[in-house]
């Protein structure tokens, strides 16, 4: 019957049936011939058996069952003829005797069965046996038998093939012969296997197709067996096995059969042969069909040759002199170019294996990486004119986040900044998988540790040393970024004015102003920023603002689906990471921020609301490390100063220790000479003397005995002067030896710090700047927009001494209230917040805070809500009466007016006792005045004040100011010598009681007509809680004043009389 014609599968259940049934009936006889010992019967019955395979109406599933059926009868029949060769009878023998039945089927099985046993027999060479069996095996040529014979045949022989070291090995066959006998049986069962697809009917393709898989393994147990024999080295399987193999592969042209030899040879032998011959293993992969999955394999074999490099140096120094990433890169082009119909998906997946390969192989190499990204971005976009865009296929989209996730996990964020392909490959992704991409970009560089950040490739190393000043302390503390910052970045710094306006309206916050101290003769270090999360440049921030794009700006198409909620915790997100890139330099990080302004100014209104607000308050947080760093280095110049002092008041020293050595050793040499001089001249008398007295010898004189005597005399001071002068010239010579005296020690200089180029009026202006898109336009956000203002006014003040910045921040922040602000909650809030920051502010001359003053005091009670207006006006009375800073003096003049704050204090009892319509709210108002003393005390008070308030009105007008000024320099030169910023005059704090009792009063009006009214509508009674909040608002605000007051009346007349001592 053909091929073509097989039986239905109801029939093919049948056959088998009754197949298997034909094998039990004679399996069953063929023991009992067994028992009898009769050896030609149970070949007999075996032969019956084994015909049963003859069949060709079954497909291959089927027919697997038969043969295992028939495989486990035959073991009995195996057993009992080696039992025979035990008997005595040859192998030889029944080798001869089953070739002669009458079927080739049932006689090539017999054959294989007692070829083995006469291969380990040793009556036959192997080599002769094997030789003999495969050859004959072709006498079988359709599929499914032929496939299952072979299979017999491999099965059976395997431990019987000779190999190096084994009992089979020797003249009559070696390893080779083994290799020779697999490799030919291999390359027919493949040829086989690839004519299984053609059985049956093109409709039974697919069953077809699923059944040859089934079988596949019967095929890999040839390269199996191969790669376990143990004479197999690296020569034989370069020089016979790899070519004959990889000749099958690529002649037989079936992608299936292609996809699993493939694989099998990858799988099958071991990684140094594969690293020995692995170019001539990536050739072979354009060849392939085009339904070869190529990026399988490659992912098989870059894994184990990646694991193999793993496991030891040496493997790893082997594959990195075979060039295996150029070897894999070159194959996977070759691939996309011979294969132009291949699938993206496939396409990407070759190089995610790649990826695989070097991000494990080639760990610090992110060259090789950025490669392996410039070569897939080519790849994609060569592809989009025939299949598409990338982002319309979901698989090649999926394959993509895998390839472009690998460096990410692998380098860390900071080493994926570096590869310059990486943002082209993720621009190919669509909108929405760019921005989880970007999100886990974000993440990940959050959740790295901070401290030293380790790139591959790069060392990184950050120093941690304090200071002993506490200006590096104060530098310290004030570039720490908060944690509570990075949590609520639009938030936390912009809130601060609002709850120190509102919650402490009795009390005036205190602004943070770092201080120096004098130097010690410990030389200054600089002070350490905490370290960030490794984004410490102008480029690394640009590259990471390229790669979160999609969390800055959204393509046009996604604007109208992107949820609220969504977009407000991206932009939580890119806040937070403000506050993780930043430098230990000022310069850099300035640039560092307008590199983040630059990127983020391009994103919607909906994400300006909140990064601005972020980036803002990071660039405050700047602003007081430069001036922390300003302060260091005019603390070490002023050190620097001293010790240059100190050097030249040591060189002095010494210059004049010099002279005073060289003048003594210059007397000591004239001391020598007049000695020596004058031991030459009594010599040369001596002398005269000796040849007077031989004159006179000669002459017969008779004084000889007096000419003798004198002679004696005269020779001990001739013998004396040599010796004095030679010691007085030893001591000159060797008093220029003489050590000279130990000079004092030069002080250490302190080490020199960069210049900063940045300065506080720069940034300033920038944060203005950046700021402006809130204050109007489609970005608007005028909350945010004041609060900020108020912010960068006290840092402009308090911090850089910038008037006119300060000024500028107040009059766009008034114009804000305004204009922008609608809601009467939000205007209540912000004219809070204006009073408290102009209370804090000390840099304003008289003139111009006063027009601050009352524009703010007028924005203050311009409030619709009574309740609202009372407390704005509460808060606004702190304006005119502002608590001294510690470096600033009380005024003095009468703008103090003591007395009338006291007078509006007693007023207060009338005001309470009309809002609460009796007595009940006088003994609550006496409370507050007793806590000054009692009501009599306090008109001492009042009497002690108008008297002061007199006499300081009898001053002049330009005594008064000519003392201001006086004071203003004082306070100017004493910012100088502790380091300031600025070099501006910090005027004193304004005490105006006037000024302070007209806006309570206009309070209390506010509060009575708010009684009145509320009366008339509703009744007393309901709204009584109202009446007694505000109440006790201005009766807090009245009880802080009365409490300045005696120290107030204390410091005007301790002034008054040193004025006039």
């Amino acid at each position: 019957m053909s091929s073509n014609t097989l039986p239905p599968q109801t029939e093919q259940e049948r056959i088998c049936k009754d197949a298997l049934t034909n094998i039990k009936k004679a399996g069953f006889h063929m023991r009992k011939a067994i028992e009898d010992s009769n050896v030609k019967d149970s070949l007999k019955c075996a032969t019956q058996m084994l015909s049963e395979l003859r069949t060709s109406q079954l497909y291959p599933q089927k027919y697997y069952e038969l043969y295992m059926e028939t495989f486990d009868q035959l073991t009995p029949l195996e057993t009992f003829l080696e039992e025979e060769r035990s008997r005595g009878r040859s192998i030889g023998e029944l080798y001869e005797m089953v070739q002669h039945a009458g079927n080739v089927l049932p006689r090539l099985y017999l054959m294989v069965s007692v070829g083995a046993l006469y291969i380990r027999s040793g009556e036959a060479a192997p080599r002769d046996v094997l030789r003999d069996l495969v050859e004959m095996c072709k006498g079988v040529q359709h599929p499914t038998r032929g496939l299952f014979l072979r299979a017999f045949l491999c099965q059976r022989t395997r431990g019987v093939l000779p190999d190096s070291g084994g009992a089979y090995e020797g003249p009559g066959g070696s390893v080779i012969h083994s290799l020779e006998f697999l490799l030919a049986n291999f390359t027919e069962m493949n040829k086989l296997w690839v004519r299984l697809q053609h059985q049956g009917t093109v409709r039974d393709k697919e069953r077809r197709e699923r059944e040859r898989r089934q079988l596949q393994d019967l095929i890999g147990r040839n390269l199996a067996y191969m790669a376990q024999l143990e004479g197999l080295t690296f020569d034989l399987y370069k020089a016979q096995v790899l070519p004959r193999v990889l000749e099958q592969i690529t002649s037989c042209r079936d992608a299936l059969a292609q996809q699993y030899l493939l694989q099998a040879l990858v799988q099958g032998f071991s990684d140094a042969f594969h690293l020995g011959t692995l170019p001539a293993l990536l050739d072979v992969l354009p060849a392939m069909e085009s339904g070869v999955k190529a990026h399988s394999v490659l992912a098989q074999l870059t894994d184990r040759l990646a694991k193999y490099a793993a496991g030891s140096p040496a493997a790893l120094q082997r594959l990195l002199e075979s060039r295996a990433r150029e070897a894999f890169g070159a194959a996977v082009a070759g691939v996309v170019r011979a294969q132009p119909g291949i699938e993206p998906s496939e396409a990407v997946e070759m190089y995610v294996a790649l990826m695989n390969f070097v991000v494990s192989v080639h760990a610090g190499d992110l060259a090789a990486a950025d490669t392996v990204l410039e070569a897939a971005a080519a790849t994609a976009t060569a592809m989009a004119p025939r299949a598409g865009p990338l982002a319309d296929d979901s698989k090649a989209e999926k394959q993509m986040v895998a390839l472009l996730s690998l460096p990410v996990v692998k380098y860390g964020v900071l080493g994926t900044l570096r590869l310059t392909h990486y943002a082209p490959l993720m621009g190919l992704l669509k909108g929405e998988t760019q921005r989880r991409l970007a999100v886990r970009i974000c993440q990940g560089l959050l959740e790295a540790p901070t401290g030293s950040v380790s790139v591959v490739g790069s060392s990184s190393s950050s120093s941690s040393s304090s200071s002993s000043s506490s200006s590096s302390s104060a530098f310290a503390s004030s570039s720490t970024t908060p944690s509570a910052t990075e949590a609520k970045a639009t938030t936390s710094s912009t809130s601060s004015l609002s709850s120190a306006g509102a919650a402490n309206a009795g009390t005036t916050p205190t602004t943070t102003t770092p201080t120096t101290t004098t130097p010690t003769t410990t030389t200054p270090t600089t002070p350490t920023t905490p370290t960030t999360h490794g984004v410490d440049s102008a480029e690394k921030a640009g590259a990471l603002f390229r790669l979160i794009r999609p969390l800055v700006v959204d393509p046009d198409s996604l604007d109208s689906t992107l949820d609220s909620e969504d977009l407000e915790e991206e932009q939580i997100l890119v806040s937070r990471l403000l506050h993780a890139i930043g430098s230990q330099n000022p310069d850099t990080e300035f640039r560092i921020l307008n590199v983040a302004r630059a990127h983020l100014m391009a994103g919607g209104p909906k994400r300006l609301k909140t990064t601005l607000q972020a980036l803002v308050c990071r660039g405050l947080i700047l602003q007081r490390k430069l001036v922390a760093e300003i302060r260091l280095r005019r603390l070490l110049a002023k050190e620097a100063r001293k010790m240059e002092v100190g050097v030249k008041e040591a060189g002095e020293l010494r210059e004049a220790g010099q002279v005073k050595e060289e003048g003594e050793l210059r007397g000591e040499k004239e001391e020598g000479d007049r000695k020596e001089e004058e031991g030459q001249k009594e010599k040369e008398e001596n002398e005269k003397e000796k040849e007077e007295e031989k004159k006179e010898e000669e002459s017969g004189n008779d004084q000889t005995g007096e000419g003798e005597e004198r002679s004696k005399a005269s020779s001990e001071p001739t013998s004396s002067s040599p010796s004095s002068s030679s010691s007085s010239s030893s001591s000159s010579s060797s008093s220029p030896s003489t050590a000279p005296a130990s000079s004092p020690a030069l002080p250490q200089s302190p080490p020199l710090l960069p210049p900063i180029n940045l300065t506080c009026p720069t940034l300033l202006r920038w944060l203005m700047a950046t700021i402006e898109p809130l204050t109007s336009g489609s970005a608007a956000a005028p909350v945010a927009a004041l609060r900020l203002l108020t912010q960068l006014a006290l840092v402009a003040s308090e911090e850089a001494g910038e008037e006119l910045m300060a000024l500028a921040c107040f009059e766009t922040a008034i114009a804000v209230f305004e204009t922008s602000l609608t809601d009467q909650r939000s205007r209540a809030a912000a004219a809070i917040d204006l009073a408290a920051a102009l209370e804090r502010c000390f840099v304003f001359r008289p003139a111009i805070r006063n027009r601050l003053a009352v524009a703010v005091a007028a924005a203050c009670g311009a409030l619709l809500h009574a309740p609202d207006n009372v407390r704005a006006l509460c808060a606004a009375s702190l304006m005119y009466w502002q608590k001294p800073r510690g470096d600033l003096p009380l005024p003095l003049g009468p703008e103090l007016g003591g007395a009338a704050a006291v007078t509006a204090a007693v007023a207060l009892a009338d005001v309470a006792t009309d809002i609460f319509g009796g007595e009940a709210a006088l003994p609550c108002t006496f409370e507050l005045l007793k806590e000054n003393g009692d009501v009599g005390s306090n008109t001492r008070n009042s009497n002690k004040s108008s008297s002061s308030s007199s006499r300081s009105s009898n001053i002049d007008s330009s005594d008064s100011s000519g003392y201001a000024t006086t004071k203003n320099n004082a306070c100017t030169e004493r910012s100088r010598e502790e380091g300031a910023v600025s070099i501006s005059v910090v005027h004193p704090p304004v005490r105006d009681a006037i000024a302070v009792r007209n806006l309570l009063d206009r309070a209390v009006r506010v509060a009575r007509l708010a009684k009145a009214v509320m009366v008339s509508t509703s009744g007393f009674g309901g709204a009584a809680i109202n009446y007694v909040g505000l109440l006790l608002d201005v009766m807090a605000r009245y009880q802080y004043f009365l409490e300045q007051l005696p120290a107030a009346l204390d410091d005007e007349a301790v002034s008054s009389t040193s004025r006039s001592t």
